[in-house]
């Protein structure tokens, strides 16, 4: 088995960099479960700064997943 995004609860879909097996130890794959959040979260955000340029603002707020946008706007705020 393998878990190659995650889902939040609003629908909105995340892809991991690379697709994390579940096998051994529970704590071994949670782990690498978590890493594969935080770079997909990373990876995700380097795409939603370069587009925020590049894009309508509207276009570019439906095209991101909304944690995305609230991050970058809270960064661009301050």
């Amino acid at each position: 088995m393998e878990i190659t995004h995650i889902i939040s609860f609003e629908g909105e879909k995340l892809d991991f960099p690379k697709p994390i097996r579940i096998r051994g130890a529970t704590e071994q794959w949670l782990g690498a479960l978590e890493n594969g959040m935080y770079d997909s979260i990373k990876r995700h955000l380097k795409t939603g700064i370069q587009d925020y340029s590049q894009r309508s603002y509207n276009d570019w707020i439906i095209k991101h997943a909304g944690q995305i946008v609230v991050l970058i706007d809270q960064i661009n705020f301050n």
